[in-house]
């Protein structure tokens, strides 16, 4: 009788464990399923945008609602560093933000749409949704600098090396312009010749490579630039040359355009970064980026709600409609190559000009890179102020692997 009871009761227990477990199953594979609740934040401008996104996304998952909030990039920082517990579900931070939260464990690993980023994005834009090796974010769009010209001195095909700008220039009477004072810009020289910044990550402070061959030919070719003929012009200043007739072509911000298109009237010309010659051998000019992300509380009850969210509103399809209402540029590889951004001059100029940049540095170490010292090297090799290149390459990259002090 013993043994009975207790095959019985081994039985009734197995039966339990098994009814647990199915219904744990069940609950975990259908997940998309769930009721959910989420709370996406986006400035007043995307307002009407957002909604109809989130429509779609609604309609594809019926059993989820999402409520669109405005609250702008830099108020979203604040309030998940203050009360995250109550931030939206999915936000739109800086590539700063970004690092700064997820180092705060406030950001949701992106385990959703990682691998896709890898593969359909331009380079620099998993670079500035990556921390510590892990993807947070998701990107959304990218900015960096262009070429800006005279129409009536350069043909299209005359702008793709910067020497031939220079050729030509020199007998127009005109000047060609670039903020060599900083670093923004003039890095695209030394990327162009394989020098790291924070190595190829953007993101160890030990990576810096400016003191080595590469860097040593880098700094001969900007020590030549003045001679050749290209100016120490800012941004403000190329805008009151091209106006008064004085300036020919400036590497200047992708978002000036209607600057420049003001500046330049109907000899409004654009383009993507020209090569250089360095060491006899065409290079492409390597610039910054600006990437901006998509990002999902940490502390969201909706986590896999939120990761698909975020995931939709940054597919080919929303960077073309983000494109179609705000002008932000796709930084998914096929979306930038659509005839409506290559039909439009200075978009197509951006996209192509992303595909070859780099993120902007985000780590603690990024304050050296800004800092006077670190923006007077190169032009101090521009100006011939500096002869001793390979000493000042060594400093540079001492003052770049500087320990800084936790704000």
């Amino acid at each position: 009788m013993r043994n009975q009871s207790g095959i019985k009761s081994v039985a009734a227990i197995f039966l339990c464990a098994s009814l647990l477990l199915s219904s744990a199953c069940k609950k975990e594979g259908s997940k998309e399923d769930v009721t959910s609740s989420l709370v996406l934040w986006g400035s007043q401008e995307e307002q009407v945008m957002l909604k109809d996104m989130v429509a779609q996304f609604v309609g594809v998952h019926p059993k989820y609602t999402v409520e669109v909030k405005v609250m702008t990039d830099d108020q979203t920082l604040a309030e998940m560093q203050s009360d995250p517990d109550n931030a939206a579900d999915v936000f739109s931070v800086t590539q700063d933000g970004l690092y700064s939260l997820s180092g705060q464990g406030l950001l949701l690993e992106n385990t959703e749409s990682a691998d896709s980023i890898s593969t359909d994005c331009v380079p620099a834009a998993l670079q500035a949704a990556t921390v510590d090796g892990k993807v947070y974010g998701y990107p959304i769009s990218g900015t960096t600098y262009v070429l800006y010209y005279d129409t009536s001195l350069f043909a299209p095909e005359d702008v793709m090396s910067l020497e031939n700008i220079l050729s030509i220039s020199s007998t127009s009477g005109k000047v060609v312009g670039c903020n060599m004072s900083n670093n923004y810009y003039t890095s695209a020289f030394w990327f162009a010749n394989g020098c790291k910044l924070f190595g190829a990550s953007g993101a160890d402070p030990e990576g810096s490579s400016y003191n080595n061959e590469s860097g040593l030919a880098a700094a001969n070719y900007i020590a030549g630039l003045r001679v050749a003929g290209l100016s120490n012009y800012s941004q403000d200043a190329a805008l009151t040359a091209f106006a008064d007739g004085t300036l020919c072509a400036q590497i200047a911000d992708g978002s000036a355009k209607y600057d420049f298109q003001e500046a330049l009237g109907d000899n409004y010309g654009v383009a993507s970064l020209p090569t250089v010659a360095i060491d006899g051998e065409n290079k492409d000019l390597v610039s910054f980026s600006e990437i901006r992300l998509y990002a999902v509380n940490a502390k969201s009850d909706s986590s896999r709600a939120a990761m698909q969210l975020a995931t939709f509103l940054t597919n080919y399809s929303n960077q073309l409609t983000r494109y179609a209402k705000t002008g932000a540029i796709p930084v998914n590889v096929a979306a930038a190559a659509d005839a409506t951004i290559a039909s439009d001059a200075t978009s197509s100029a951006i996209a192509t000009q992303l595909t070859d940049s780099v993120a902007m540095p985000v780590i603690p170490q990024k304050v050296n890179f800004w800092s006077a010292y670190s923006m007077s090297i190169t032009l101090d090799i521009y100006n011939g102020m500096t002869t001793d290149y390979q000493s000042a390459l060594a400093t540079w990259e001492s003052l770049l692997k500087a320990t800084v002090a936790a704000e």
